[in-house]
């Protein structure tokens, strides 16, 4: 119980701040690195390039998860994850000048426009693949089958740039839904949307469930429901730097009313900012 009562202090105590004046002391715009879930056996660690793009997530250890290669045009021209040192896959991507995404290892994409949105899709004798995209090029409607599964679908609901929703079928059952939340802009907004547009606009079409912690949005995600009959929720709370700019994002736990634990879920630090 003195834990319990102590964790929720400090939530408290974290949550009812907006400056945070002993972190990220550098005026940068331009995020350094960024470590979700610190000092936790799953840390992850993402860091960004010179222009403040997404570059490479490593674990806490500097063990290469992901990397990533752009071109001049900030487009994600290879995607390489890895798996204990040894590459688990690669994708190389083309785009047309429109910046619009040809093909993926190969295989080509067709980029049509219909009433319903913008929309890669394609087809051949094993797979049928279709992804409607926003303005932004992010999935809104995803749909993947092949002769060896069932169909997998992903739909995201956008309200000002913020996604407000994800939710994945399973061969016709809904077994993920998350609801997001946003209040008005609080500092700067999200730093993590224009250093991640480039490799989302890529995950948008190879790996759907990068987007289902609502981390990309313009605004940052202040709480966090998960679908009719899950009484599980999650409030965020944030602190800002010196120049207003999101240095610490964390998590209550509530079960219904009932406070559950505290999540120390995301550390930021920009550039010009000390490395711990």
């Amino acid at each position: 119980m003195k834990k319990i009562i102590f964790l929720f202090v400090l939530a408290a105590t974290l949550f009812s701040c907006s400056s945070d004046e002993n972190s990220s002391a550098g005026k940068s715009s331009l995020l350094k690195r960024v470590d979700f879930y610190p000092n936790k056996p799953n840390e992850s660690r993402w860091n960004f390039n010179n222009l403040g793009l997404l570059d490479n997530i490593t674990k806490q250890d500097g063990t290469l998860v992901e990397k990533f290669v752009y071109d001049s045009n900030n487009n994600v021209i290879k995607d390489t994850k890895y798996n204990n040192g040894s590459v688990l896959a690669d994708y190389n991507v083309t785009y047309d000048s429109a910046n619009i995404i040809t093909s993926i290892n190969g295989v080509t994409y067709d980029y049509v426009y219909s009433a319903a949105g913008f929309r890669y899709s394609y087809t051949n004798a094993t797979e049928n693949f279709s992804c409607e995209i926003n303005n932004d090029m992010l999935l809104t409607k995803y749909s993947y089958s092949n002769v060896d599964s069932p169909e997998k679908k992903y739909d995201a609901v956008y309200s000002n740039n913020n996604m407000i929703s994800f939710q994945r079928t399973n061969n016709g059952t809904v077994d993920l839904v998350r609801n997001y939340s946003f209040g008005s802009d609080t500092g700067n907004g999200n730093p993590l949307r224009n250093a991640c547009l480039g490799v989302m606009k890529l995950k948008s079409l190879t790996e759907p469930e990068f987007f289902m912690d609502g981390i990309f949005s313009k605004s940052v995600v202040l709480a966090l429901s998960f679908g009719t009959g899950n009484s599980i929720h999650y409030a965020y709370g944030l602190l800002t730097n010196s120049a207003n700019h999101l240095s610490q994002h964390d998590i209550e736990v509530f079960d219904g009313v009932t406070f559950v634990e505290y999540i120390n879920y995301s550390k930021y630090y920009y550039q010009g900012d000390d490395l711990p």
